[in-house]
């Protein structure tokens, strides 16, 4: 190596580079930077390949360094911003895109990094401007037609979508993204035997493609498949973005009676609420049973039976093993008929009555899910879409709706007392919901809670419903006390058929 001149050593490291060989491309870069300190294409490369091996900490030296030293080159700026994204520090990266464009404008690649940002941000609308402008300047850009995708379908706007994908795919087809996306817009349009086609081509071209993986466990589960459902759900673990919180051993269902298992809550708090279930089963195979989950959820989860202790967040704990507790349907091998469906699971000690003394229905209703959810605006429904409900004679309304959708509570001439002011945990919702005949809600956490809780409950589905709701069945194995409402497209024919069962129940 020592007898080539440094412009060879540079060659073969982008040959390297481009091949996939991270490991070498990055050594001969530092024999660059060993001959040439300031070679500023050796630090923004090493930068790059140091980005592209996770260490971002490290790329945001080499890159930074690299600008101080000549900071008009757009690739050096770009690269910068792909660091910084991936460090979650989007304004900085947009600023870091933005001079990029300053030096070129028509620098396709900036654009469409821009785009991804504004996908990662929820900014969709600004995010198909982007990509827009990297199409235009790079008509067959390796990538803008899936981030193009992506945006359209948040946006709803999936035959566009669909269309973006297919063109991707005449270009590209070998491009294990394409099909991945394919299979989402295809699920998200009913076609489920297309989406799982669209999977196992993307399966065939990358059998380790750990979203593709996601989406085939996805469409197992909606279908019943939970074995192997599950078992593909796993590859969730192996996410770019998947944080670990314990060092300890994966517990994988050997029985520890003298140890000690921490069982973490790891995505939403629906997720949380719905596996929670299975500390009773971990109990009778492991001594001490501790939960590591948000505040939240903390009062709530003492109340779980064999659950010793409930600590929140990265609180260190003493444990011999952990699971996350998304994981526990596969440890247990959990298949339909052999889902821990007994309920309450969460059996509160003490009831709140925080209705007003009525002989009327008394029915808790919410409207509104997380706002952050990527697909809110399916899951969602405004207030006033309730309007032919609340003129059932013999039933009295109250709202557990939480979060600024609760606003709307003003903009209807309908009395609808507010229960949820005084909430400060799901513990108090769990008390309030024990004071309820019937609690009416989207698909938000709230219906995991009830279900949870043994409390007749109806849920709204949207016409693409998530996997643990399965297809066209108006029961859950998960919730025997939860009634599936599903839309056929149009809220008001769905509100028509919730305001008919209703009206029955409160004669």
């Amino acid at each position: 190596m020592g007898e080539l001149v440094t412009s060879d050593i540079m060659n073969n490291a982008v040959k390297l580079h481009q091949s996939g060989d991270l490991h070498a491309a990055r050594e001969h870069y530092e024999i660059i930077l060993g001959r040439e300190v300031h070679n500023t294409d050796a630090l923004n490369l090493l930068g790059l390949v140091n980005h592209q091996l996770r260490d971002n900490e490290q790329a945001l030296v080499y890159i930074e360094k690299a600008l101080i030293l000549n900071p008009d080159i757009p690739e050096y700026s770009n690269n910068l911003g792909l660091v910084l994204s991936a460090l979650g520090r989007l304004d900085e990266a947009e600023a870091a895109y933005l001079s990029a464009l300053s030096r070129s404008p028509e620098y396709a690649d900036a654009h469409y990094n821009i785009g991804l940002l504004e996908n990662k941000r929820g900014l969709y609308d600004a995010a198909l401007a982007h990509f827009r402008r990297c199409k235009s300047y790079a008509p067959w850009h390796a990538k803008v037609r899936n981030g193009l995708a992506l945006a359209l379908m948040r946006l709803d706007r999936i035959p566009e979508a669909l269309k973006e994908i297919e063109d991707q795919i005449e270009k590209h087809s070998e491009d294990v993204d394409a099909f991945n996306n394919l299979c989402v817009v295809r699920g998200l349009r009913g076609e489920y035997a297309l989406a799982r086609e669209a999977t196992e081509r993307a399966l065939k071209l990358n059998s380790e493609h750990v979203f593709a993986r996601l989406n085939r466990a996805q469409l197992l589960l909606l279908h019943g498949d939970f074995i192997n459902g599950f078992a593909e759900h796993e590859w969730r673990l192996q996410r770019r973005d998947y944080r670990q919180k314990f060092s300890v051993p994966f517990w994988e269902g050997e029985c520890l009676p003298n140890k000690t298992i921490i069982l973490w809550a790891e995505q939403g708090h629906g997720d949380a609420i719905q596996f929670i279930r299975y500390a009773k089963l971990v109990k009778t195979r492991v001594g001490r049973v501790v939960i590591s989950c948000r505040q939240s959820l903390q009062r709530l989860f003492t109340y779980v039976e064999g659950v010793d202790e409930v600590t929140v967040g990265d609180k260190p704990v003493h444990a011999d093993c952990h699971a996350p507790l998304m994981s526990l349907p596969y440890i247990f091998k959990t298949q339909l008929h052999t889902i821990p469906s007994q309920v309450p699971y969460i059996s509160m000690k003490k009831k709140c009555c925080v209705t007003v003394h009525t002989q009327q229905l008394k029915v808790g209703l919410v409207w509104a899910g997380n706002p952050d959810h990527a697909r809110d605006h399916r899951r969602s429904l405004p207030l006033q879409a309730f309007g032919p409900i609340f003129s059932i004679p013999g039933v009295k309304f109250f709202s557990f709706q939480m979060g600024t959708a609760a606003e709307q509570i003003s903009d209807i001439k309908t009395p609808l007392q507010n229960v949820s002011d005084g909430f400060d945990d799901f513990y108090d919702t769990a008390c309030a919901l024990s004071d309820v005949d019937l609690l009416i809600t989207v698909d938000t956490s709230v219906a995991h809670l009830a279900g949870a809780l043994g409390v007749p409950t109806w849920v709204i589905l949207d016409c693409v419903p998530d996997w643990r709701w399965q297809l066209e069945r108006e029961d859950t194995p998960w919730y025997p006390s939860l009634r599936l409402f599903r839309s056929k497209g149009e809220s008001s024919e769905l509100i028509g058929r919730i305001a008919k069962a209703l009206g029955d129940l409160a004669c």
